[in-house]
């Protein structure tokens, strides 16, 4: 399983430093995990910040970085919490992109998020819960993304009260 609930990186490490570190880690020899650390910085369009240490990164450069770290043993489950949190347009786009090419795959993604119309782009079905427990379980029409929404927006409200039991 692939994980992202935090960054999951060391921030003293460069942004390939990391990347080659976890790729070493799972068992791949240096010349190897080299060569693969250079196609994930290409994919992910983080080559211009190669050698910067991670805590330099903005908010964005981050989770795409955590993103490449929970995927690097190509699981079959992919869980993110809340991965879409703080990313502007263009690591949003690179994370949408991502998930549509794992769901290709038939990799299964689970998504813990507060952004609805993140959740109508990337889910085919919901869980809500709340305090543990499942409050509904639903499938997403997608032949409009607004009527698909709404009915999310509407499924909450009448799943949670303002106290959020």
């Amino acid at each position: 399983m692939g994980i992202l609930f935090d960054q999951s990186f060391h921030p003293q490490l460069s942004v390939f430093g990391n990347i080659f570190q976890h790729l070493m880690m799972y068992g791949m020899d240096k010349k190897a995990a080299r060569k693969k650390t250079e196609e994930y910085l290409s994919l992910y369009n983080l080559s211009g910040v190669r050698k910067e240490k991670t805590s330099k990164l903005s908010l964005g450069m981050k989770q795409r970085l955590a993103l490449i770290l929970a995927l690097i043993h190509e699981p079959d489950i992919v869980l993110l919490d809340e991965s879409d949190l703080g990313m502007d347009i263009v690591n949003l786009n690179y994370l949408m992109e991502t998930l549509k090419n794992l769901a290709a795959k038939n990799i299964t993604i689970i998504v813990s998020s507060h952004n609805i119309s993140n959740i109508v782009m990337l889910s085919d079905r919901v869980c809500l819960l709340s305090n543990g427990s499942i409050k509904c379980i639903e499938d997403i029409k997608k032949d409009n993304p607004d009527t698909a929404r709404a009915y999310l927006e509407n499924l909450f409200i009448e799943n949670y009260s303002i106290r959020g039991t």
